[in-house]
């Protein structure tokens, strides 16, 4: 420290004391460990269902949610833990009402039709010339 500098500036903080091996936590973190680097359990397990098809933002919405709820329920006692209630009671309610929400591609695409069977792409008749550059030129000026 600088001669002069002022040691009230800033307050020495405890840190938690050290946990024993063993415990919840860092049984928590090997779980962890096997489940993203491929050991131990297998990964189509179907305790695991967010990780099958969603997209990769929410299934890490719900790992983090599952994460902090487990880590708060092995250490209750720690400061965060008051801290961090509203912040994961905020995170479920998102993960909840995303699970909930069930949009089809009719919801989403109102005026999209299916491709027949076996079609593809490159099968469709290619639209008017004259009608794309007006939505072009559309496009274009907003």
């Amino acid at each position: 420290m600088a001669e002069g500098a002022d040691d009230t500036t800033f307050e020495e903080q405890e840190s938690p004391p050290p946990q024993p091996a063993g415990t919840a936590l860092e049984k928590l973190a090997n779980s962890v460990n096997s489940v993203f680097i491929g050991g131990g359990e297998d990964q189509n397990d179907a305790s695991h269902p967010e990780y099958e098809g969603e997209s990769s933002l929410f299934a890490q919405a719900v790992y983090a949610t599952e994460f902090l709820q487990c880590s708060l329920s092995c250490d209750p006692s720690s400061r965060a833990a008051s801290e961090m209630n509203s912040v994961l009671n905020a995170l479920r309610n998102a993960v909840d009402a995303q699970k909930q929400r069930t949009d089809t591609l009719q919801n989403l695409y109102p005026n999209a039709r299916q491709l027949p069977p076996g079609a593809n792409l490159r099968d469709l008749p290619l639209p008017d010339t004259n009608k794309v550059l007006a939505c072009l030129r559309m496009a274009e000026g907003k």
